[in-house]
């Protein structure tokens, strides 16, 4: 009878042994399971964070790029009338081709002279300012040209996200001055504040579609690699 006992035993022994490293593999998979999806939702604000900030730079440029393009039309107005308008358009031109060569220098000097930097960027973007005001004064926004050049930037930037419609408001009263919807809003959007004229409260609002898609997508490599080890330990 001792002796029966022993290979049963030694069986039961084996089988806590199987089950402890059972255990111990599924905790394992498990804890990698949960430090990756810990990794990804990181990973995911990281990217959404680094968007947003590109998805403003996008519309930054688009707003220069529309009172230039404004510019452009005041100066053939003005050629058309005698007034010489080509040097209008250049002068003005000028000034923010300037104010982007110095801003491109900033950032690579910022380092070096941290003061000196904050405050030429404080002239530049006083002299934006000024000169927005100034073309606003002539002509006022074209909103959907505006858009034009956002989604043109977007495509740039591989941002796949739709733009519905662009708003300029008057943020200390509330009222939409200028809108390039024509069709029925959507429910759900994002939308992007670029107060252009901190003086007077003026700003473009930018509604677009989610940036999950676009986010997704840059995570598509990721995913897909920790979707394969999961299978591969499973």
């Amino acid at each position: 009878m001792y002796y029966l006992c022993i290979p049963i035993q030694v069986a039961m022994d084996s089988v806590k042994g199987i089950r402890r490293k059972f255990i111990a593999i599924i905790a394992g998979i498990s804890a990698l399971f949960f430090a990756d999806m810990y990794y990804l939702a990181r990973l995911y604000n990281d990217i959404s964070e680094e968007l947003d900030k590109v998805v403003v730079s996008c519309i930054k440029e688009a707003d220069m790029k529309e009172v230039v393009h404004r510019m452009e039309l005041i100066s053939n107005r003005k050629k058309d009338n005698g007034e010489g308008g080509h040097t209008f358009s250049r002068t003005i031109t000028r000034s923010f081709e300037e104010d982007d060569s110095e801003d491109a220098d900033s950032v690579e000097n910022e380092s070096a002279f941290p003061l000196d930097i904050l405050i030429i960027n404080s002239v530049i973007g006083e002299m934006r300012v000024a000169i927005h005001r100034f073309v606003d004064s002539i002509m006022p926004v074209i909103p959907h040209v505006l858009d034009s050049f956002i989604v043109s930037n977007f495509q740039a930037k591989g941002i796949t996200a739709r733009l519905y419609y662009t708003e300029r408001v008057d943020l200390a009263t509330g009222k939409v001055m200028e809108t390039s919807y024509l069709e029925t809003k959507p429910e759900r959007t994002n939308f992007y504040l670029h107060e252009y004229d901190p003086e007077n409260r003026l700003a473009y609002r930018i509604y677009t579609e989610s940036l999950t898609g676009s986010i997704v997508r840059r995570m598509s490599g990721i995913l897909a690699a920790t979707f394969l080890i999961i299978i591969l330990l499973s």
